[in-house]
């Protein structure tokens, strides 16, 4: 059955209006709270200057929360005064047509030709241990299947998520280690606080 209760929040589906506020929300709450950040000492300036890089960043933040808003698959959850509290991003990945594919549709059945991806899952750090996160992961996921969509897949960075996206069914069919990322005086760059030494590559079918 579908979660209806949101501890006295609204679940609100992310329109063009709230890029604003979903822009404050990463750069004020999930710059300060996903551990790769805190790992590499992030500030707001840094994380402001993602969201104006040049379209081929792969880290380019403003096409990342438009692919989200243009999905109709992303959902924010909102206190009665309008603060966003919690975030879901999520876009729709399709298998492509060229002979040599990403490495996500390679670790996949070939006979899956559309995903969704969660590209956001966070939550405000005064409203964690609360279900928020489950509660967004679960959220109309009959929309996703309706367009589509045949599995569900994340890169889950942080060990909270990696336990939750295990817990929901979902498995790791990738691991990238923390060591194998080094800079250019072979010190390795991420020295994460949470208990992770990994990101998984997590999937679940729809």
């Amino acid at each position: 059955m579908e979660e209806t209760e949101f501890n006295g929040l609204s679940m609100q589906r992310v329109t063009k209006t709230d890029f604003d506020g979903i822009k404050k929300f990463l750069l004020t709450d999930f710059l300060y709270n996903e551990p790769l950040n805190r790992s590499v000492n992030l500030s707001a300036e840094d994380s402001d200057e993602l969201f104006n890089a040049a379209p081929v960043n792969p880290l380019h933040l403003i096409e990342l929360v438009d692919v989200g808003i243009a999905s109709s698959l992303s959902y924010i959850l909102q206190t009665p005064d309008g603060k966003i509290v919690a975030l879901r991003l999520a876009s729709i990945l399709d298998r492509p047509a060229e002979e040599h594919p990403s490495e996500i549709w390679i670790l996949i059945n070939p006979r899956l030709k559309r995903l969704l991806l969660w590209s956001v899952i966070s939550v405000h750090k005064d409203y964690t241990r609360s279900g928020l996160a489950k509660k967004l992961l679960c959220y109309k996921l009959h929309e996703a299947k309706q367009m589509g969509c045949q599995g569900c897949i994340s890169e889950a960075s942080s060990f909270k998520s990696q336990l939750l996206f295990k817990k929901l069914g979902y498995e790791t069919i990738h691991e990238l280690k923390h060591g194998d990322w080094l800079d250019d005086r072979g010190q390795q760059i991420f020295q994460c606080d949470d208990s992770t030494n990994s990101i998984h590559l997590v999937f679940k079918l729809l």
